[in-house]
């Protein structure tokens, strides 16, 4: 009996380790299905429908506006939440009757809960989740219940998902910490894994794959700032005493850029190198390393979320050690020294996580420091014309106002859904948002049909409340990473709580799916109309920004004058400007053709923009803090200056562009020549910076 007792709890255990405890998004659905079946199972069962159905509707606001991963902070932010979320309920109650008065309240409300918003991340959830929760009281409106029944009841609910969730975190304070750390380290075996596919390629499939390193990358670069700004706000934080084991997530976080910038890294056109059928031994070898070494980084990421020791692959030692030897045979190859620098940086990889016990810092930086670097942005900034959030706060407040006015003029029943899909579809750009409403669509459409359909197979209570659980669960659990699944099933989530509260849901369904083609029009209209941001405008911006913080990355280890830190924030800004120049070429595929001006020399722009990051990521992994000789500092001050010269091209005549373009092709072919009276290991991808400079100064001079 004891045995099968046990049994019992180790499957348990494992059950939980497996789907929930390393599986964050499942953890976080999890929290909000047991929120909720807590407080509406006991209510419905007491014939308290309608407090268990807006109770339920606070748990939702609540959850989607958890920002803060340190449980100091996070409790400030829901003591914050609820006193906002019981001001805000009460407003739209006691305004709700008078439609002018509530109009101009939604507007002012509107603007500037959302320019607080971009203040920081804490106050973007907060002011997130109070919008949510003003519409979600007007959808409850109107059910005879007194004025003062949704500020109480609602924020409550709110309340007792956000006590379960700060219970977890005080029960093991750098959890979020740790997931986001094991994010970042699964997204770069993503990419260590995609960029194996590249050995051997051919030039067709290297054009698909890189564009797909480019989306990974930003993912990647996404995440490194994410915990960055994670890692400051537990220091801002936690107290002195536990500062120090703060060093250990730090050390993690630079040895996630340190992992990033070897795999970026590019040595050689691999195209060429796959062309040759010599080298397709050694590809194929070093494309099994690469993936050897992306299941050695996920399993790396996964100790981390089970707080296990990572267990360095007995197949990866191996398989370097074959490789080893397989280079010792074709040592004599013409191409061998380019691949040998792909090789040792691979290498360097299984290196780094064979021994990650590796000290990065000695030490964090002080209380003070972390709470400086910690604050957001000012609010100066956030009300200027020219700021993406103050436009964003017009456009958004523009639609919310619109729908409100549409739903008054024409007494729609329940015509809140058109704000509230203009709220949840309205993005900063028109790229993004033109996606977000494709999905909400198509979500909706799909979320109505199965809807009714399991409401007249399912018409009992308990199937109901069912229904209802699932419904949350599955929305929670892909609403970050699938959105229009997760609208399918918010919707479903929708049709229940309007079954519950009085047995309309179905009869809601059409209504909804009419509000919600209304409010994506409404937001089409308004992104596409009111001060759009059109990438073609806002390339040339970020191409120059690019090129500057290239310049500076490279130009840093060369001139070997700066720390370690400095170093990885070269990168990490070279990275994001590299990444804003992609997202801005990626958009102008989603806009009006009309306005994808020079679409194709976009990308040429971005591709040799982040070929040139790939080359000096390769030249930083094996120079930096290294003495160079006298001559290839000269190199470097010569492609420095091609660099220089791609920033000041607008302020260049013919003459002057002549001039430098014939500078650049003569650094090209000295190059060319020292590669070959030089050990060509340390020449080639300092050729390679310079051929990619000297493409992007003829590109630039293209479109002068």
């Amino acid at each position: 009996m004891n045995a099968n007792l046990a049994n019992i709890q180790r499957e348990i255990r494992t059950i939980w380790i497996q789907k929930f405890w390393t599986k964050p998004n499942n953890l976080w659905a999890l929290k909000v299905l047991i929120s909720i079946a807590l407080l509406l199972i006991p209510c419905v069962a007491l014939g308290y429908n309608g407090i268990g159905a807006t109770l339920a509707l606070g748990v939702v606001a609540m959850a989607l506006s958890e920002t803060d991963v340190h449980p100091r902070g996070k409790l400030k932010a829901i003591l914050l939440t609820y006193l906002i979320f019981v001001l805000v309920a009460a407003g739209v109650e006691l305004l709700r009757p008078h439609p002018l008065g509530f109009g101009i309240g939604l507007a002012v409300f509107t603007f500037s809960f959302t320019i607080l918003g971009g203040i920081n991340a804490r106050f973007q959830g907060i002011t997130y989740g109070s919008l949510l929760i003003s519409i979600y009281v007007m959808l409850g409106a109107g059910l005879g219940n007194p004025w003062y029944f949704q500020p109480i009841v609602m924020p409550i609910g709110g309340l007792i998902y956000a006590i379960l969730s700060l219970a977890i975190a005080y029960t093991n304070p750098w959890r979020l910490l740790e997931e986001q750390m094991s994010f970042g380290f699964t997204r770069i075996s993503e990419y260590v894994t995609l960029k194996a596919t590249l050995f051997p390629s051919d030039t067709k499939e290297q054009k698909e794959i890189r564009n797909q390193l480019a989306q990974k990358n930003i993912e990647v670069s996404q995440k490194i700032n994410q915990i960055k700004n994670d890692l400051y706000s537990y220091g801002a934080e936690s107290s002195e005493a536990s500062l120090p084991h703060l060093a250990e997530y730090f050390n993690r976080w630079y040895l996630l850029q340190e992992i990033q910038r070897r795999a970026t890294s590019s040595h050689e056109e691999y195209d060429i190198l796959s062309e040759n059928s010599e080298n397709q031994e050694l590809i194929t070898g070093l494309g099994q390393l690469m993936k050897e070494i992306g299941i050695a980084i996920q399993t790396y990421a996964d100790s981390i979320l089970t707080e296990t020791e990572y267990e360095h692959p007995t197949s990866l030692i191996w398989t370097k050690k074959a490789l080893t030897e397989l280079f010792k045979l074709h040592k004599e190859s013409a191409q061998t020294p380019a691949l040998s620098l792909l090789f040792t940086n691979i290498s360097k990889l299984e290196e780094i996580l064979s021994n990650l016990d590796a000290k990065h810092l000695d030490t964090v930086p002080s209380k003070s420091e972390f709470k400086a670097k910690k604050a957001g942005v000012s609010l100066k900034k956030l009300l200027h014309p020219k700021h993406l959030r103050f436009r964003h706060a017009i456009r958004l407040t523009v639609c919310l106002v619109a729908g409100y006015a549409l739903k008054y003029y024409f007494n729609f029943e329940k015509g809140d859904w058109i704000l509230l899909t203009s709220l949840l579809v309205l993005q900063q750009t028109y790229s993004a948002t033109k996606q977000r409403i494709i999905h909400r669509i198509i979500g909706t459409i799909v979320g109505v049909i199965l809807g009714i359909s399991v409401a007249h197979m399912i018409s009992s209570v308990t199937g109901q409340i069912v229904i209802l659980l699932l419904s949350a669960y599955i929305f929670f659990k892909y609403v970050r990473t699938f959105y229009t699944v997760a609208v399918v099933f918010i919707t479903t989530f929708v049709l229940e709580i309007f079954d519950i509260l009085g047995n309309s849901g179905v009869l809601l369904m059409q209504p909804r799916l009419i509000d919600t083609l209304i409010g994506a029009a409404l937001t089409y209209i308004s992104i596409r109309f009111l001060w759009p941001d059109w990438s073609y405008k806002q390339l040339p911006a970020l191409l120059q920004t690019a090129v500057v913080r290239n310049k500076r990355f490279f130009d840093s280890i060369y001139k070997n004058d700066i720390d370690y830190n400095t170093y990885l924030h070269y990168q990490r800004t070279a990275n994001n400007a590299d990444n804003d120049l992609t997202q801005a070429w990626r958009g102008m595929s989603f806009e009006p053709k009309r306005k994808q001006k020079s679409l194709d020399a976009a990308y040429d722009f971005t591709y040799l923009n982040h070929s040139l990051l790939s080359y000096i990521s390769a030249f930083g992994t094996h120079h930096f803090n290294q003495e160079l000789s006298a001559d290839k500092i000269q190199f470097c001050e010569r492609i420095s200056e091609i660099l220089e010269a791609i920033q000041q091209h607008h302020n260049f005549n013919e003459a002057a562009f002549e001039r430098i373009t014939e500078k650049s092709r003569l650094l090209l072919c000295e190059l060319e020549t020292f590669k070959k009276t030089s050990s060509k290991e340390s020449s080639i991808v300092l050729f390679n910076i310079a051929r990619i400079s000297n493409e992007l100064l003829l590109q630039t001079q293209k479109v002068s």
